[in-house]
């Protein structure tokens, strides 16, 4: 999959549409990927951008809003509203999509403290966890930034 492929883009460019939120990833984990991957299929609005913490600019954003190694631990949301990690990114994501109505109930009632929590067991774990190395369709491709 060659870079044409994926989208360039300024995220402080007043070309990007103020309402995308924008999901770094650590992009050295295939169990992340494939979360990814599931996640830009919920996202059925398009109102969600995923941009890999190990490309260009993903290192130079997060290293701007000094999130870059906050990130190798952790998924980061952006959004018009603010800035979320762990759980509450999830959180975030999920109501931005509508999806998922059962895990956003939980994450709602439970406290932060706890969601971080299983968030941490969770990504303590997941470069054990196997991947797959999905290739995206085209219609999820266009979500990918680089």
């Amino acid at each position: 999959m060659g870079s044409k492929d994926f989208q360039r883009i300024d995220l402080t460019s007043p070309h990007t549409k103020n309402n995308t939120s924008i999901l770094f990833f650590d992009g050295d984990c295939p169990f992340c990927n494939d979360t990814v991957m599931y996640l830009a299929k919920l996202d059925t609005s398009d109102h969600f951008m995923f941009v890999s913490n190990i490309s260009e600019l993903g290192k130079g954003w997060l290293e701007d809003h000094d999130m870059l190694k906050t990130s190798k631990s952790t998924i980061v949301l952006k959004t018009e509203n603010g800035i979320y990690v762990k759980a509450s990114a999830i959180k975030q994501f999920l109501l931005g999509t509508g999806k998922l109505w059962w895990l956003r109930l939980i994450l709602t009632i439970s406290p932060r403290p706890f969601n971080d929590m299983v968030y941490n067991a969770v990504s303590n774990r997941r470069k054990s966890i196997k991947g797959n190395c999905t290739i995206p369709n085209p219609l999820l491709l266009k979500k990918f930034v680089y």
